[in-house]
């Protein structure tokens, strides 16, 4: 982890024990050292160890840099989605919402990944590895895909059936909406439904990509594009 990520800084104390064994073991951190904590969906801290009770004063605050990406996934295997979650989480993603496509499998819609408890840990994760953001993600299942809102912004529809690529100029403060279909892909249906709700089709690559690359992917080409 890049940095130690914590409920909140009101205690003054380091409170999560995985954060503590963290610091002894593999920091070897004790009294009188530094360290930086993330405080959930707050500040990012340098902060100086007080005793051995991981009692800390804060040094230094910064405000943590603001997750904006929404990913739409069409429901999918356990393990695909846990990817999703921990790694989206890294790389920006502010909201995670899974649907029922039409060729998703209906048993995946009550997979432990999506229970508050698993997929929060899984995001906790991603946060202490981004070492940027401490916004815990929102994650929501719709069942049927055309319950799926209009959101506003940016929005793009991975798709195969297109030449289009992202455009060159990105916002950078806008959340950008992606839509990613099913393992076995979308029906014309759907493609056509999201187009409807104003998402621009987009091709990232020439092969065809698992869902979890897919996601990661075009998250990777938003940040080379913002970044230019």
């Amino acid at each position: 982890m890049n940095i130690i990520l914590e409920p909140d800084e009101k205690s003054g104390k380091i409170l999560l024990e995985k954060n503590i064994t963290h610091i002894k073991e593999v920091l070897k951190k004790g009294p009188g050292e530094t360290i930086k904590i993330g405080f959930i969906n707050g500040p990012i801290s340098l902060v100086k160890i007080i005793d051995d009770n991981f009692h800390f004063q804060i040094l230094e605050r910064t405000t943590a840099k603001k997750s904006n990406i929404r990913l739409l996934v069409a429901l999918s295997r356990p393990q695909t989605m846990k990817k999703i979650i921990e790694h989206g989480t890294t790389m920006g993603v502010c909201e995670f919402i899974f649907y029922h496509a039409h060729l998703s499998e209906k048993s995946y819609e009550t997979s432990k990944v999506l229970e508050p408890q698993e997929y929060q840990d899984l995001m906790s994760l991603g946060l202490a590895q981004a070492g940027i953001y401490t916004q815990l993600p929102t994650l929501k299942v719709i069942k049927k895909i055309h319950e799926i809102p209009t959101f506003k912004g940016e929005k793009f529809l991975l798709s195969l059936r297109e030449n289009n690529k992202l455009p060159s100029l990105i916002s950078n403060t806008d959340t950008i909406t992606l839509a990613i279909g099913p393992e076995r892909g979308f029906i014309p249906s759907e493609e056509e439904l999201f187009i409807e709700k104003g998402f621009k089709p987009v091709k990232i690559s020439e092969s065809i990509l698992r869902v979890e690359h897919a996601a990661f992917s075009s998250i990777a080409q938003l940040d080379f594009l913002r970044m230019s």
